[in-house]
């Protein structure tokens, strides 16, 4: 009771989900996370601000202008020795303009480099996040259609198994097999009941990630009930070694490392941030002021136009040291670069040599499969005829049902590799995902068909 109380409320969940929620496809579930995942709404947000910091490292070598205002009320009296007296009493007002323009401020030109440089890390770290969220959205579809086809093997094989069973009771009403064949019988049905539901627990946990992943609880399953449909002689002229020398141009195009040649950048600016402390400074000071001298009625009239120029000296070797420390962090850098380039690299060979070997292993699992469908086909009308024992039926199916799933699993496997291709050639894009799904993935013909 409880087995069944369990595959109905997973039933109910699925048939939920289905009549509630939205469909979509592959190429707008990716354009559905770009929208709502926090990390890119995250990153996003920094962008902006960056933007804004690259804005304000202009404004600071543009003029600054200041109105300095004092008004109050003097008081003045003076007694000469003669004790002849002179006072007055009045309020005053003075007020001034200043201008400061930079006209070489070497500091200043470094930070709107480092500005822009660290604006170009951000938008590379938004592209990267981007293109991680279309592989990790679509590797976890791959993984639900997986699950979708593995769900309906595990119903076709509790189905058959029930079969089995019926056969084999009608047999111990009959006299013809002993209650030990019934009670295999039996154990084996339990068993690939099961075996169904945990798969569809598996699923529902699986699809619930998706969700987590999206930041969306509006998605519909039945996108997922879908099958792989690879043509091995179109994969195989695809996946060519004219295509290989393509993609493999574009390794270090991959926003990873983009994003540490990015870090190389600012560690060599960093180095030009200290050796900037050593030039000159020059600077244009204006100002102009209407005062009251010793708060007489008359009024006093300034104009000036000064350039400074400050020459840095002797700063006791800090200046030094600051610029070989920003050279050892910029070996740090390139390290970090090459180490991020090797792990591209092979991890492109890795998943290139994934999809070669699976283009193989599709075909020989296809064959398999084809194979153990008119072994356990034969093996099952034997069995009913009495030619063959319980336990040769229940092995055939089992090699069978290994078939179907080693088949699903390699084209899995292989589509998953490509999904990984796509992103360390740097070619992550949701246009990209979309023609896969086209190529690779289709609603027609049964889920469950040898």
């Amino acid at each position: 009771m409880k087995t069944k109380a369990q595959f109905f409320l997973i039933a109910v969940l699925l048939s939920t989900h289905i009549l509630n929620a939205k469909q979509y496809t592959l190429k707008s579930l990716c354009h559905l996370g770009w929208a709502d995942n926090p990390t890119i709404k995250a990153l996003s947000y920094k962008v902006q601000a960056k933007e804004y910091g690259s804005k304000q490292s202009y404004d600071k070598y543009k003029p600054h202008i200041s109105l300095g205002l004092d008004t109050g009320y003097n008081q003045y009296k003076d007694v000469l020795i003669t004790h002849q007296s002179s006072s007055f009493a009045r309020g005053m007002f003075e007020y001034s303009v200043n201008a400061v323009e930079p006209i070489y401020q070497p500091f200043f030109l470094n930070n709107i480099k480092n500005a822009n440089l660290h604006l170009m890390l951000s938008k590379l770290k938004l592209k990267n996040e981007k293109a991680l969220l279309i592989a990790k959205i679509t590797n976890l579809s791959i993984e639900l259609i997986r699950q979708n086809q593995i769900l309906a093997i595990a119903k076709s094989n509790f189905l058959l198994f029930k079969r089995l069973f019926n056969i084999t009771n009608e047999k111990y009403k009959l006299r013809l097999v002993d209650k030990a064949n019934l009670f295999q019988a039996r154990a084996q049905l339990q068993q690939a009941k099961s075996n169904w539901i945990t798969i569809q627990q598996k699923y529902l946990y699986t699809f619930s990630n998706l969700k987590l992943l999206v930041n969306s609880n509006d998605i519909s399953n039945r996108y997922f009930q879908k099958r792989f449909h690879i043509n091995m002689e179109k994969a195989k002229k695809r996946f060519s070694h004219g295509f290989y020398k393509h993609l493999s141009k574009n390794i270090f195009s991959n926003t990873q490392v983009q994003i540490y040649k990015a870090y190389v950048k600012i560690a060599n600016n960093d180095i030009d941030k200290q050796r900037v402390r050593r030039y000159p400074v020059v600077t244009l000071d204006m100002r102009y002021a209407s005062t009251q001298p010793n708060a007489v009625e008359g009024r006093r009239d300034v104009a000036q136009a000064l350039i400074g120029v400050n020459i840095p000296l002797y700063q006791g070797g800090e200046i030094g040291d600051a610029v070989e420390e920003a050279r050892l962090n910029l070996n740090a850098a390139n390290e970090y670069l090459q180490s991020a380039k090797l792990k591209n690299s092979i991890a492109f060979e890795q998943n290139w040599n994934q999809i070669i070997s699976s283009i193989g292993n599709i075909s020989a699992t296809r064959y398999a499969k084809s194979a153990n469908y008119y072994y356990v086909t034969s093996a099952l009308e034997s069995y009913k005829n009495g030619v063959k024992s319980l336990t040769y039926v229940q092995l055939a199916e089992v090699n069978y049902y290994r078939a179907k799933i080693k088949y699903i699993d390699a084209e899995a496997i292989m589509l998953k590799s490509i999904v990984n291709l796509y992103y360390y050639a740097g070619i992550s894009t949701s246009q990209r995902i979309g023609l896969l799904a086209k190529r690779y993935i289709t609603s027609k013909g049964n889920l469950n068909e040898f």
